[in-house]
């Protein structure tokens, strides 16, 4: 499977997101060194025909933050896509609503699903 990186990450610098060090931010502007390791690591995957990925990751690295991101974008490029999104706290659960939320509500009109 041909996975455009390109598309993602144009699709990427549409979302906001909150950082520790600068406050609200456009996440693809400044992709840190590890999320681009990690997404280019899953297109090499994709294109080898693999689906099923396990990242061994410390904290701090961007990886949850880009991984949602994947995971709103996976939904736009296949439409009629259905998804569950499975935390192990209540407050990670939350956090990641909080943090899908806002990347949707900063959508440009062709990406929002109209309801």
């Amino acid at each position: 499977m041909k996975f455009d990186l390109n598309k993602f990450y144009r699709f990427c610098r549409e979302l906001t997101v909150e950082t520790k060090e600068m406050g609200m931010q456009k996440l693809g502007t400044k992709l840190l060194g590890t999320q681009s390791y990690v997404m280019q690591e899953i297109a090499k995957g994709l294109e080898d025909d693999k689906h099923f990925f396990v990242i061994l990751k410390g904290r701090q690295l961007g990886i949850t933050t880009i991984s949602l991101a994947l995971d709103l974008y996976w939904h736009f490029i296949h439409p009629g896509f259905q998804g569950t999104l499975t935390t192990d706290t209540e407050e990670n659960r939350d956090q990641f609503r909080t943090t899908l939320a806002m990347y949707m509500d900063g959508l440009p009109p062709e990406y929002k699903i109209p309801l």
